[in-house]
């Protein structure tokens, strides 16, 4: 299970939740992870090698294979469309194409191959299409369980697909925030600007890890400023990798592009973006793959039921972490540049705890709450989600080696701890 609804209170008064959901990506058997990143030692070279088809018979795509925009839901879906035209210029008439998983990639693809004529089958492991797309209303309100936005709204497949489907968006601004230190008193701006100023000029030119470079430069600095220096790394580099600084090649910091834009969230779910991609599509859900043989005469599917598939063509859009668990056997083995690829490509973890409330009682006019705790990355960024889903709500993250301990802990154990950290700020 990737997450878990509970209704304990560890809490008593208003900061006790009436709800809660807690992700825990690194133990969802479908992912074992949230999305990838270069540690040292891997290059966008892998993420080629990761996405290069084997013998026109087997695809390969997902946000990891993607050079221009890693670990987003727009690069899964990019990945998945120059697939599906890879796949139909060399695909013959009548072949049949099956496409393992039905996140972004999968469905992206599977549309136009489908639009093209060919008779597609998605098949998933999941009880639900989308990947690590996943809308959640459990608790009353379209609640992001994965990706949570269109990271930049200008030009994105994504902002295409939400006019053609009539999607609503709401603009999210992180500029609109605050940020408490420990003892629950706003940081001076000033003080966060220079320290923001500082780790942007650091050089990591020739450095092994960003995590190198950034402890070095916060070595030098008194208390009061290593302090907040941490919650800048914490928030822009291991947040935005879902690893930690010392998990990271400084070639993680520039690879790949950007769209530019607003940053926009579905406030009815991320996952009608993707859901229409599969109209008229035969999905097959709860669809286990234990392992895919290939030859010249065609591809052979293995499920976990001991039922198989005969395809001409398969595309593989599991996420990295599945390959790199090795939960699906490939005969022949995969290429030696592609294993190697798997192996030193990285796969993050960006967890969410999200609380519902009698009442808010946090800032409501900001959208990104951040705390500087005893602990460096431990529930440093919230999001304001009152504004969003019209409801009490707020979620807290963790991210790298903090999430892969938090996932390890009981519910109210992990509640707990959020409360604190919400009492430390508003008590």
């Amino acid at each position: 299970m990737s997450n878990s609804v509970s209704n304990e209170s560890p809490a008593a008064g208003r900061f006790a939740p009436v709800a809660s959901i807690i992700t825990r990506w690194q133990q969802d058997p479908f992912a074992f992870g949230s999305y990838s990143y270069l540690p040292p030692g891997a290059s966008p070279d892998d993420r080629a090698a990761l996405g290069a088809s084997v013998d026109k018979r087997l695809f390969f795509a997902g946000e990891a294979t993607s050079l221009d925009y890693p670990a987003t839901v727009h690069g899964a879906l990019l990945s998945g469309r120059s697939n599906a035209a890879e796949i139909e210029a060399t695909a013959n008439d009548g072949d049949a194409i099956v496409i393992i998983g039905a996140g972004a990639a999968g469905l992206g693809a599977a549309r136009l191959l489908a639009d093209a004529g060919y008779a597609v089958t998605i098949v998933e492991g999941r009880d639900r299409i989308g990947g690590r797309v996943h809308s959640d209303t459990s608790l009353g309100a379209s609640l992001e369980i994965g990706a949570g936005w269109i990271h930049g709204a200008d030009s994105n497949p994504l902002t295409e697909l939400a006019e053609q489907f009539n999607v609503e968006r709401f603009v999210t601004d992180e500029d609109e925030s605050v940020l408490y230190d420990t003892d629950g008193e706003e940081v001076d701006n000033d003080l966060l600007e220079s320290m923001e100023d500082l780790l942007q000029q650091l050089d990591f030119d020739g450095a092994t890890t960003v995590g190198d470079v950034i402890e070095t430069a916060i070595a030098e600095l008194d208390e009061d400023e290593a302090r907040i220096a941490r919650y800048v790394a914490g928030s822009v580099a291991e947040h935005e990798a879902a690893a930690d600084i010392g998990q990271l090649s400084p070639e993680s910091l520039v690879e790949g592009e950007q769209f530019g834009g607003d940053e926009t969230v579905m406030p009815n779910g991320y996952i009608n973006l993707l859901a229409p991609l599969a109209e008229g599509i035969d999905v097959q859900l709860e669809r286990i793959v234990t392992s895919i043989g290939h030859s010249d005469k065609g591809v052979e599917i293995r499920f976990d039921d001991d039922s198989v598939v005969l395809a001409d063509r398969v595309l593989v859009t599991v996420p990295l972490g599945v390959l790199k668990a090795g939960v699906i056997t490939f005969e022949p083995e995969l290429p030696g540049d592609k294993l190697a690829a798997i192996s030193r490509l990285g796969m993050g973890v960006l967890d969410r705890v999200i609380l519902e409330f009698d009442e808010v009682f946090w800032d409501e006019d900001v959208d990104l709450i951040g705390y500087v705790g005893d602990e460096p990355g431990l529930f440093i960024e919230w999001d304001n989600w009152a504004r969003v889903a019209g409801k009490p709500i707020i979620v807290g993250f963790n991210a790298g080696s903090v999430a892969e301990r938090i996932e390890a802990m009981p519910d109210n154990e992990i509640i707990a701890l959020a409360v604190q950290v919400l009492t430390n700020i508003y008590g």
